[in-house]
């Protein structure tokens, strides 16, 4: 899948993520130490990477509608944004659910 910019996503799952619909993931790192961050990172843990998650929807929106873009964006100091780690919690529990039912 390829962006109007030309850019592509960092991954498209063909395994159908919900419905039928498919994953398509977009992963963002941010530094906080950037001198473009620093006065908005100062105001709170989190701030900078929730920005920089709205951000990748925003530039994302023209989607086709059979798929779900996830941005996952994290902070090189170790916060992600709600939406990432909602994201991680549903697939650790979709992995661990398939593990335990092939035993």
């Amino acid at each position: 899948m390829v962006r109007r910019s030309g850019k592509r996503h960092d991954g498209l799952n063909l395994i159908p993520w919900q419905g039928v619909k498919s994953l398509v993931l977009n992963v963002t790192v941010v530094s906080t130490l950037t001198q473009s961050y620093v006065d908005r990172a100062a105001t709170g843990v989190g701030v900078v990477v929730e920005c920089a998650a709205e951000r990748k929807s925003v530039k994302c929106r023209n989607l086709p509608i059979s798929l779900i873009l996830q941005p996952v964006a994290v902070e090189n100091l170790g916060a992600f944004s709600s939406s990432s780690s909602d994201f991680i919690s549903t697939l650790g529990f979709k992995i661990r659910s398939l593990c335990l039912a092939k035993k």
